[in-house]
């Protein structure tokens, strides 16, 4: 006599646990589907993952999975749903750039660094040299798969605009952009502008500078790592014309500062390189298999050259103090971010890019 499960009871089996599963994670299934590009499959796969996460919100089944997310890590979930309310500096452009404040161990800068999957490791490593650098207090966001591309799937602009009201850092890093070679949505996901046309660069060019005009405070400057070089051909198009714009919209905004991705991380001949050579003559992997992701080796180099440029525009360590008027805590315009204890950080070798 043989002994065994019909294999109606296996696939139902196999069934309902695939629906379990979806529905304890129903919020990262409908997250997932809304970072898809724009399309016929997301416009079909959307509405289902929409339909089981509002079941299981009905029976508080994603719960569970969703606290333990939040415990776990710092990405960021959910796009704000008000209207992006950036509440700048009255600096007039004649003066948009004024002094700053000197910055000690007893009174730190406030450092907070926010991007996509390849601005965690960023963060973390940032996070980890604050720890042997007691003139910097650094706290980092990121949302995997985010860009200024998509404010239907994360609107950063949002986001940011809460970061300067609350967390208001005084140097506010960004890496973003690695997702943007696609599609240009409105918050309500309709499509304005498509990749490799004109009304593409002028969109991206607003959504950049709309970004760096709300960012700008007498007491913040911005640093922005231009995206690397990348394996495809035609994504390194796209680079190129972000890229592009970037720069433009930084060329006239002296609070911003480039950070140069691609050279930081370029090989020989200044170009997309899966290995680079350090000035001692070591050389060390520099990407991930996918072509696009850094190894946490040469996202090292663009944490230290982010660090020496903080440094500079603070001038940290040097004998002279800034010119300006020492930091006031009672004073609003030079409020610096909230103060306490920072998080322990996490140890950037055992993190992986997503």
């Amino acid at each position: 006599m043989r002994l065994g499960v019909p294999y109606q009871s296996v696939w139902l089996s196999y069934v309902i646990a695939l629906l379990l599963f979806l529905m304890l994670t129903s919020g990262d299934l409908v997250r997932t589907v809304r970072a898809m590009d724009i399309g016929p499959v997301r416009a079909v796969t959307l509405p289902v993952a929409q339909g089981i996460d509002r079941v299981s919100n009905l029976l508080s089944i994603n719960r569970p999975a969703d606290a333990l997310g939040a415990a776990l890590g710092r990405e960021v979930h959910d796009p704000p749903e008000q209207q992006v309310d950036f509440k700048a500096s009255k600096t007039t452009p004649e003066d948009a750039t004024p002094p700053l404040r000197e910055v000690t161990a007893n009174v730190p800068l406030e450092v907070h660094v926010v991007g996509d999957s390849m601005g965690q490791p960023l963060g973390q490593l940032m996070e980890s040299a604050a720890v042997k650098d007691p003139t910097l207090d650094v706290t980092y966001e990121y949302k995997i798969s985010s860009g200024l591309a998509r404010p239907d799937y994360y609107n950063w602009p949002a986001r940011l605009a809460d970061v300067a009201s609350e967390v208001k850092p005084e140097a506010l890093v960004m890496m973003i952009g690695g997702n943007d070679a696609q599609e240009l949505t409105d918050p309500g996901g309709n499509v304005v502008a498509r990749p490799g046309t004109p009304g593409w660069s002028v969109e991206y060019r607003h959504r950049v500078d709309q970004v760096f005009d709300g960012l700008r405070a007498d007491n913040r400057r911005l640093f922005w790592v231009l995206q690397p070089n990348v394996a495809s051909a035609k994504h390194q198009a796209s680079v190129v014309a972000m890229n592009t714009q970037v720069r433009e919209s930084a060329a006239d905004r002296p609070w911003v500062t480039l950070i140069d991705g691609p050279a930081l991380t370029a090989g020989p001949d200044g170009g997309y390189a899966d290995f680079v050579t350090l000035p001692d003559g070591k050389q060390i992997s520099c990407r991930h298999g996918d072509g696009v992701h850094l190894t946490v080796g040469c996202t090292q180099l663009v944490s230290d050259a982010t660090v020496d440029e903080i440094a500079k525009t603070w001038a940290i360590g040097e004998t002279a103090a800034p010119a300006g008027t020492p930091l006031d805590p009672t004073d609003g315009k030079d409020a610096s971010g909230p103060q306490g204890a920072a998080a322990p950080p996490t140890d950037p070798a055992a993190s992986t890019d997503g």
